[in-house]
């Protein structure tokens, strides 16, 4: 879920359990994953449960304190003595409150700064440790796979993850029927707790997490769902959940903020794979509020005729439909037709001497006159948004902002994007 490199993975495999381990460089640090595929659990079927971290020291201890298998230890002690990389991008210049912090997420180049800029907010916020999950569901509306970021506490993570807690967790329970914000003491009170809920609550108050507040967010087209856990060490009686109750709103724009970054970035890579052009997705939301052809063709200057026997094969084919309809079913599945449905007001950064900025790699800008390959261009909300590449640029450069209309979940603009925006295109 990273436009990172990717540096190295290895794969570990018990009988009943399957480990990935990956590490890779992002914008503001060297970013560890760690997968785990567990077959027949107690809910009856597989779960698939992703943590990710940012690889600074201390969030390394706890986490390596907490792994149940010492072979993984070793290896992930091996790739830091070689890789080890903190603060990679710590002359980034961030939004001042965090409300601007929680708009800029939208234009977060990997989890690294997610990461990074998720503990800031949330410490702002009255939390010290915050975990989001992304859910996703099966056919039954079970759910049958995580992805955790993790901010601090990479040891109770661990553990939850190895005492399969996400099978009975009570914050997930209630998340995935609620959009609305809710505190620790709204599930109950833990002495009155039995079994796996009282397990879990004794171990986060030995970790020094006394008080929580979920804050869930859902979108109607995609099956995944998110969930914001942040905590401090106060307990609910000392007052620990009032500071946390009183920012729920921001709490919830964060979780909201963080579950479209990851819509995006599937968007991103559905449209990129699948080939789809603006106006194809533009004939499947038509066909989608259920537009007739001859409607369709009318709002795009078009014949009838030239859209069924152009545009419905090619759109077809693009997403291997039968038929147009199950075209519209699999766009709806992908969360495409939200992406064609709305569209959104952004920034590429220009400049007559080098052409568009595309994005950075490694730290290192790159331009639309030397793309390497690279075929979308970087979306900024405004010049704020924008300062870390501003300030990548020699003195006396003449790059400036240049409006651009994307899809609304998109995070980059496509080469056509920035041709309908009046800018020189270019060859990957």
């Amino acid at each position: 879920m990273s436009a990172s490199n990717r540096k190295q993975e290895t794969t570990f495999d018990s009988g009943r359990e399957t480990i990935q381990l990956r590490s890779y460089k992002g914008a503001s640090g060297l970013l560890l994953e760690r997968e785990s595929f567990v077959k027949e659990t107690r809910r009856g079927g597989d779960v698939r449960v992703t943590q990710v971290i940012v690889a600074s020291e201390p969030n390394v201890a706890g986490f390596l304190a907490a792994e149940p298998y010492r072979s993984i230890v070793g290896v992930v002690q091996q790739w830091l003595r070689t890789e080890w990389q903190e603060d990679a991008a710590n002359d980034t210049c961030f939004p001042a409150t965090s409300l601007d912090r929680i708009r800029a997420l939208a234009d977060a180049p990997d989890e690294s700064v997610l990461i990074e800029q998720t503990q800031r907010i949330i410490q702002e916020l009255g939390a010290q440790t915050a975990f989001f999950f992304l859910a996703d569901r099966d056919a039954d509306g079970e759910p049958n796979a995580y992805r955790i970021l993790i901010t601090g506490s990479a040891d109770i993570a661990q553990t939850y993850v190895k005492r399969k807690w996400y099978a009975t967790d009570p914050f997930m329970t209630r998340a995935r029927k609620t959009e609305q914000a809710f505190v620790s003491s709204d599930i109950g009170l833990l002495k009155n707790f039995s079994g796996s809920w009282r397990d879990m609550g004794e171990t986060a108050r030995e970790f020094h997490l006394g008080s929580w507040i979920v804050a869930p967010a859902h979108d109607m087209n995609t099956t995944k769902f998110g969930a914001l856990y942040a905590s401090n060490a106060v307990l609910p009686q000392d007052g620990g959940e009032d500071i946390l109750r009183q920012n729920d709103l921001l709490f919830s724009l964060l979780s909201t903020r963080l579950l479209h970054w990851y819509m995006a970035q599937e968007v991103a890579i559905t449209r990129k794979t699948t080939g789809l052009d603006r106006v194809q997705l533009t004939i499947l939301n038509a066909k989608a509020r259920g537009e007739s052809p001859e409607m369709i063709a009318q709002s795009l200057d078009m014949t009838p005729r030239h859209l069924k026997r152009e545009y419905f094969p090619a759109i077809r084919e693009k997403l291997n439909a039968k038929t147009i309809d199950d075209a519209v079913r699999i766009a709806g599945e992908r969360a495409l037709l939200a992406a064609a449905s709305e569209r959104k007001v952004g920034y590429v950064l220009h400049s007559a001497r080098w052409g568009v900025f595309l994005r950075f790699e490694m730290s290192v800008p790159f331009w639309s006159s030397n793309p390497q390959g690279i075929d979308d261009a970087q979306v900024f909300a405004d010049a704020e948004a924008a300062a870390r590449a501003f300030n990548s640029l020699p003195p006396g450069h003449d790059a400036k902002l240049h409006r651009v209309e994307v899809f609304h979940t998109a995070d980059t603009a496509t080469i056509q994007d920035c041709v309908d925006a009046g800018l020189p295109s270019w060859t990957p």
